[in-house]
């Protein structure tokens, strides 16, 4: 299963362009504001390999989307 990843701490500064973890792949887009910007995919094959990622980068926050793939968060750092 294809996910989008993003680190909390890059949400501050806006550093779209960083990996947010070594087995992210990028991939060019658009956002909703119309700007170019590189968005960050993992590919996770099951439970275990899931499990094998939250271990490797503790918490994460996983949220379902409708359009497009499901959203990873590595929660590394505050925010509310």
């Amino acid at each position: 299963m294809r996910f989008r990843v993003t680190r909390t701490s890059g949400y501050a500064i806006q550093t779209r362009q960083e990996r947010p973890c070594r087995e992210a792949e990028d991939e060019p887009g658009i956002d909703t504001q119309g700007y170019a910007v590189t968005k960050w995919y993992v590919e996770i094959g099951s439970l275990e390999e899931l499990i094998a990622f939250i271990r490797r980068h503790g918490r994460i926050v996983l949220t379902p989307v409708e359009q497009g793939p499901d959203h990873i968060e590595i929660y590394d750092d505050y925010r509310e």
